[in-house]
């Protein structure tokens, strides 16, 4: 009895074990079990305990087991794991860029109204106006003062309404800041923008024609030539060149020849620099700094001055001097400018017509003996050549007006051998300095 009562409680305990899997595994495979079986399973009126001795139901409730006991392994054995891939995004397509974006900023910029904006574009467009012509008009109604703000301003502007980019202005303005100084005009900025690779890269890229703005100033023709003429009126004049003086002077660099050593002289014999009644040592110093671009040591100011002024020497020399140095032979080469030298010294003829010879170190005329060219030569106070000892054509030109002592003595001998009776000579005289 004992037996059969063990035994019946032992079947009991199993079923209910058995019944209890069998849920979970039905419940997992009911996604897989077509709906057809399930209808039919269910009429015949299936019960738990007749498959709980299946051995191969029992293993299917296993990978639930596994998977709930070691979640890290399940994705990398279970197919099903693996992360679903989003679906990709589709690029962003830009919006289309408004036809003429730049050209209409330009003509809004350069105008007074949308009608006149309007009108321009047109215009530039058919090709009957030049994006030049449009940037001079718009420019020559403003003002600027000449001043450091002012300066700015001009070239803010130029980098908003030509570059169309105020960003531009702090590579601009320290690149034009020096052209400011030198004293050019208002076009010639006008110029270097409108021909610049950024304004000609808008005009070719809007299909309209960029044009030129033409040079008609002389200080605009060569920047080099136009600082030089300032550096003279503020070293030499003490002041900055005005309009008119600097056209005209740079005029006489760019069209008519003259060298920096012509112009600089021209200066030192104005009448405004004369006025100013320099002594030898302020007119020293200011060559210094002229042609040497630094003032001169005390001990050397006063040397110079001894050799050369308060000896006699005209100022012409010394500034023969200073213009021949390395640093303004330099300076002229860097710059591209024709030096030039100051040309004083050599033969001359004085008032009556008679050869003189100027010294080219000293610039005073030679008196007493001296020698040209390799030659003794005498010369009376007044510096008339008067003989050369020798032979007087190798000294001066043929056509020379001279009477040397040597063409007297023939002159006379010739005519006392003509005329024995008239002229009679007991000697030839000597002259006060000792010779025949």
């Amino acid at each position: 009895m004992r037996k059969k009562t063990a035994f019946l409680a032992a079947l009991l305990f199993t079923a209910s074990f058995a019944g209890n899997v069998w849920t979970v595994s039905a419940e997992e495979s009911a996604a897989q079990t077509p709906a057809a079986e399930q209808t039919a399973s269910a009429d015949a009126g299936t019960k738990p305990e007749e498959n709980s001795s299946a051995p191969t139901e029992i293993p299917s409730a296993s990978p639930a087991v596994t998977s709930s006991a070691e979640p890290t392994a399940a994705p990398a054995e279970t197919p099903s794991a693996a992360p679903t891939e989003l679906p990709s995004e589709e690029p962003k397509q830009e919006e289309p860029k408004e036809e003429h974006a730049d050209l209409k900023k330009f003509v809004k910029g350069v105008t007074e109204n949308d009608e006149q904006a309007n009108e321009l574009m047109n215009r530039l467009l058919a090709h009957e106006t030049t994006a030049s012509e449009a940037v001079i008009n718009f420019f020559s109604k403003k003002n600027y003062d000449d001043n450091e703000e002012g300066h700015k301003q001009f070239i803010a502007d130029l980098c908003k309404y030509v570059y169309l980019n105020d960003g531009e202005f702090e590579r601009e303005y320290p690149a034009k800041a020096p052209f400011f100084e030198f004293g050019m005009s208002k076009e010639y900025f006008l110029m270097r923008f409108v021909e610049s690779d950024i304004f000609r890269d808008f005009c070719t890229s809007e299909g309209i024609d960029r044009g030129s703005i033409p040079i008609t100033e002389n200080r605009d023709k060569n920047p080099q030539v136009t600082d030089y003429i300032q550096r003279i009126y503020n070293k030499v004049l003490g002041r900055r060149a005005d309009t008119k003086g600097l056209n005209s002077w740079t005029g006489e660099m760019n069209n008519n020849g003259k060298t920096a050593a012509d112009v600089l002289a021209g200066f030192l014999n104005s009448d405004e620099f004369k006025k100013k009644n320099t002594s030898n040592e302020d007119y020293v110093t200011i060559l210094f700094r002229m042609c040497r671009d630094r003032d001169p040591e005390e001990e050397e100011l006063k040397s110079f001055v001894e050799a050369t002024l308060a000896k006699g020497h005209t100022r012409e020399a010394v500034l023969k001097k200073f213009v021949r140095s390395d640093e303004f032979t330099k300076y002229c080469e860097d710059r591209k400018i024709n030096r030039g030298d100051i040309n004083i010294g050599g033969w001359s003829t004085n008032y009556d017509g008679f050869k003189i010879y100027i010294n080219p170190d000293s610039g005073l005329m030679e008196r007493r003996y001296a020698t040209v060219n390799g030659i003794p030569c005498y010369f009376d106070n007044d510096g008339t050549l008067r003989t050369d000892w020798s032979d007087l054509a190798s000294v001066v030109p043929e056509s020379a007006q001279l009477y040397s002592f040597s063409a007297m003595e023939k002159d006379i001998t010739k005519l006392a051998q003509q005329y024995p009776s008239l002229v009679h000579i007991e000697s030839i005289g000597r002259t006060f300095d000792g010779r025949q």
